[in-house]
């Protein structure tokens, strides 16, 4: 009987060790697959790691549903949501009025017969219940609104209004005005940009003091990069040369704000291709998920 036991404890020892070696061969084979994973596959990347810095949220044209594109009321929704940064259009009304606006937007919204750019500011905010916004009273707004913004929407540059003049206000005296409106409405260094293609006119812009030269990079298929003279450039977040753009902007330390990103995978490439700032006709949304990819 003792025999008996002695060898019944002898052969459950022996199982008990091969159990045991089974189980550490098995545990060192996941960690041998794991670590050959991790050396030879490239690394999956979660889409916090892609944020390479926060961009700021561009409002295109100041649009939000329930008001007028560029009026001070849609500019107080957005603000009150949280937006603090806007991207604008501009043109000159009859008597020489500087508006913000799209005039092609304004002409087919208001269904006019003739462009707004030959309306008076009176005649075009009667046919628009009174929202057509002055460009001094714009920035002077944004400037009130926008200067309480918390620190983590707003990216290291100061940016925070891009306007793009149209037609017959293309030239020095918008860009003169417009300097005298950053300066009576207490508007910081640089914070406003001004979108133009002339390189003459981006030095004359560069020379004010207060304003910024962008260059906007307008068809699909561009594929030249604005020159030195341009502090920051705007291509389509469609433009097929965009990756070269961005590379080229970096060398340049010119910033770079792709539009129009209103698509989860449109803000995926601005972020890989570090965008300073993204123009969104959804930039609700769009803060939202760039808080989510880059941290709130």
């Amino acid at each position: 009987g003792y025999m008996e036991r002695a060898c019944k404890a002898i052969n459950q020892e022996r199982r008990m060790r091969t159990l045991t070696q089974v189980v550490l061969a098995l545990l060192l084979a996941i960690y041998i697959s794991f670590f050959l994973r991790s050396v030879l596959r490239p690394e999956t990347v979660s889409p916090r790691q892609k944020c390479l810095k926060r961009p700021t949220v561009f409002s295109h044209r100041a649009a939000v549903e329930g008001y007028n594109p560029g009026s001070l009321g849609a500019a107080e929704n957005l603000s009150g949501e949280g937006i603090c940064a806007f991207d604008v259009d501009c043109f000159k009304t009859r008597d020489g009025t500087l508006v913000i606006g799209h005039p092609i937007e304004i002409q087919q919204r208001l269904k006019l017969n003739v462009s707004p750019e030959a309306l008076t500011l009176t005649d075009l905010r009667a046919t628009d219940m009174g929202s057509t916004a002055t460009a001094r009273d714009f920035m002077c707004h944004a400037a009130r609104r926008t200067s309480s913004c918390p620190a983590s929407q707003m990216r290291e540059s100061t940016l925070r209004l891009l306007i793009e003049p149209k037609g017959s206000s293309i030239s020095h005296e918008t860009v003169e005005e417009l300097s005298v409106a950053v300066r009576e409405c207490g508007l910081d260094y640089h914070e406003v940009g001004i979108w133009v293609i002339d390189p003459h006119l981006a030095a004359f812009i560069q020379g004010t003091g207060v304003l910024t030269p962008l260059a906007p990079v307008k068809g699909s298929n561009d594929q030249e990069s604005p020159g030195e003279a341009f502090k920051a450039i705007g291509p389509s977040i469609a433009n097929p040369e965009l990756p070269s753009l961005a590379k080229v902007a970096k060398e340049r330390q010119q910033a770079f704000y792709p539009w129009v990103v209103d698509t989860r995978e449109h803000l995926d490439l601005a972020l890989e291709l570090s965008a300073d700032g993204v123009i969104s006709n959804y930039p609700v949304w769009l803060t939202r998920e760039v808080e989510q990819a880059c941290g709130a």
